[in-house]
């Protein structure tokens, strides 16, 4: 546990969020002074920020991952960490498990009628699902679970879990996670998955494997999007309700045996 009074003490565990969200915003704030630079509109400078959104996040994920990776490094020396390599059964499991959460997930929330409402998750969505796939693959597929799951699991949650245990370390860390995803719909979703992720950290103990998960949650989100796969079941209303209730059914029975497999 890290010593000192509550200020020190408060900056310790916020730290990597505020670095993390000092870094995107650095990176919005250039690329629009580019822009500015470059065009006497500001309305074409708003445009761009919408249109390039992605590609934004994707080079703020590649910068912060390194300095997480570094403060990662140096945080775990002598610290909580676990020693065995999650098997290929493991992984297998993530994979189902992590596929059928993000389409009960999204199926609730579909379902529910929030993602229509809610304007600010369908600015985000709009600005993630037009950029180019590969983009979307290499930056919200890869770059941008590992830098969140830098921040938020390997960095707040194992600093709060010094101080005040799993349980709270994991609610907390989730929290926050969902908040800084700026919407009702990304909130829900974000707090849901923070806490799946950070469950799953703290059952084995290995970084890798929230990452790995983070990602295939992202990325069957972008595929199934890209093949029209929430369209094609919302189509139907015994069909939402089946494959709702099915990849329920199946993300409950990975985290089961999981918990299972892992239990220390």
């Amino acid at each position: 546990m890290r010593k000192g009074n509550g200020r020190r003490q408060f900056l310790y565990l916020v730290l990597p969020v505020l670095l993390q969200w000092g870094i995107g915003l650095a990176v919005q704030m250039a690329a629009g002074l580019w822009w500015a630079a470059e065009s006497d509109s500001t309305v074409k400078v708003a445009v761009n920020m919408q249109q390039y959104a992605t590609e934004l996040t994707t080079v703020a994920s590649a910068i912060t991952i390194p300095l997480m990776g570094f403060l990662f490094w140096r945080d775990r020396r002598g610290t909580w960490t676990g020693t065995e390599r999650p098997g290929c059964f493991c992984i297998l499991v993530l994979f189902v498990m992590g596929a059928a959460s993000c389409i009960t997930l999204n199926s609730l929330l579909m379902v529910s009628r929030l993602t229509v409402f809610s304007q600010g998750y369908q600015s985000v969505a709009a600005a993630v699902y037009e950029s180019p796939f590969l983009v979307q693959i290499v930056g919200t597929g890869i770059l941008t679970p590992v830098a969140e799951e830098l921040t938020y699991r390997g960095m707040l949650f194992r600093r709060m879990r010094e101080n005040v245990g799993a349980p709270a370390a994991i609610l907390f860390s989730s929290l926050v996670f969902g908040i800084l995803h700026g919407n009702l719909v990304q909130f829900l979703y974000a707090f849901v998955l923070g806490m799946l992720l950070a469950w799953v950290y703290e059952q084995t103990e290995r970084l890798a494997v929230p990452v790995l998960l983070h990602m295939v949650i992202n990325l069957v989100s972008l595929f199934a999007t890209r093949w029209n796969f929430f369209s094609w079941m919302l189509e139907s209303a015994l069909r939402t309700v089946g494959v709702t209730t099915v990849s329920l059914l199946v993300a409950v029975a990975m985290i089961k045996i999981f918990f299972t497999f892992t239990r220390k």
